[in-house]
């Protein structure tokens, strides 16, 4: 088993946001927009975020911030293309 990766510096308020939006799918640009900042300050989060976090891409930063505790489930919303999948009874 590989060792556990810490994180080496926190994720401040941005780069959190930034990362609840990625892990619902957005891209730098739709980031950028929702967070009031440029393509490129959006950009800039992104590569923050996986240096900070030691993520290969986006989708190992989301794995990471659920396993650091930046993100829960919870913070993830379904995709609205995609069908809503119930747990069998």
């Amino acid at each position: 088993m590989t060792p556990r990766r810490v994180v080496q510096q926190p994720l401040g308020p941005r780069h959190l946001r930034a990362l609840a939006l990625i892990a619902n799918g957005h891209t730098d640009a739709s980031i950028g927009r929702q967070m009031g900042v440029s393509t490129h300050t959006a950009s800039w989060y992104v590569k923050c975020i996986l240096a900070r976090l030691g993520a290969h891409d986006r989708a190992h930063a989301v794995a990471l911030g659920i396993r650091h505790g930046y993100l829960r489930l919870d913070d993830i919303q379904p995709h609205p293309q995609l069908p809503d999948h119930q747990p069998a009874a």
